[in-house]
């Protein structure tokens, strides 16, 4: 805590910064950029040198060109140098102006398009640098699977992480795609979202019951013959079930009338689904 803090001054912890990143966050944000990446990049002597260059320079320049085409969407005979020499101009500079200026959606999407193409060696060292800078300066937001997601709670992080790591391929394609359609800042899918969370479950207790296109209800039916199911939790389990698939619920056909799910519903949905299908993943395998 520094003096400031102490003597009450200057207040101990931030508000949550939710749709927004102050000046401190940006300039951390930047600063993980700089020291993860771009400082491992270094300009070519002459034109005989080439192989003289790092290895890291040589990703960099390959993640550079990628940025250009997917992120930026020019031509790529159009991509400046990225010599910090050349202020003003530079490659550089275009992406520090985004992180230090742009709107703070810009920033978040630059952040998770550099982790997303970035080589996977580093992105392990670089996700756990920046997510431990957004816990410091209380945002919203982590990523999770190489995009941003908010929460406020580290739990939530890791049980979605987990499911997704951790899970049969079915139950991660799954979450994943929950993940996908509940994080797209352009179009977001609440509804789609929840599909996925719950056809996770259901991937989860298929696979460990051996009953491929079993419903959840028939799943559970065969996992209480080899572990005990309190009757109480069983019942939440079809009620949440219940949620998704009654006539006002959300697995309907999009075009009938029904609940408009929110960003809340969807994120409760991911969050409580991917900590069921990490339960029902781990129950048979411990000792009854």
């Amino acid at each position: 805590m520094l003096f400031s803090q102490r003597m009450g001054l200057k207040p101990v912890v931030k508000l949550v910064q939710r749709e927004s990143i102050d000046e401190d966050l940006r300039n951390k944000i930047w600063n993980v950029l700089k020291l993860e990446i771009w400082d491992h990049w270094g300009p070519v002597p002459d034109a005989y040198s080439m192989h003289s260059r790092s290895v890291h320079a040589k990703k960099i320049d390959g993640l550079l060109q990628v940025l250009w085409f997917h992120y930026f969407k020019k031509p790529l005979d159009t991509q400046p140098s990225f010599d910090r020499a050349n202020r003003g101009t530079s490659y550089y500079e275009v992406l520090r102006t985004i992180v230090l200026k742009g709107e703070w959606h810009e920033v978040f999407d630059l952040v998770e398009s550099i982790a997303q193409y970035m080589p996977k060696e580093w992105s392990g060292a670089f996700i756990e640098f920046m997510n431990g800078v957004l816990k410091d300066e209380n945002s919203a937001y982590r990523i999770v699977d190489l995009r941003f997601v908010e929460t406020t709670d580290e739990n939530e992080i890791n049980s979605v992480e987990e499911g997704i790591e951790s899970g049969a391929k079915s139950v991660r394609s799954h979450l994943k795609r929950a993940l996908e359609l509940l994080t797209d800042r352009k179009a977001p899918d609440y509804r789609n979202s929840i599909k996925e969370s719950i056809s996770a479950v259901e991937a989860v207790c298929q696979d460990i019951t051996g009953k491929p296109g079993a419903t959840l209800g028939l799943c559970l039916g065969a996992i209480k013959q080899r572990r005990h199911i309190h009757p109480a939790f069983e019942q939440s389990l079809i009620k949440l079930y219940g949620f998704t698939s009654d006539s006002g619920g959300i697995r309907h056909a999009i075009t009938e009338e029904g609940e408009n799910p929110t960003y809340a519903d969807a994120k409760f949905m991911l969050v409580s689904c991917s900590a069921l299908t990490n339960y029902f993943r781990t129950l048979l395998t411990e000792r009854a």
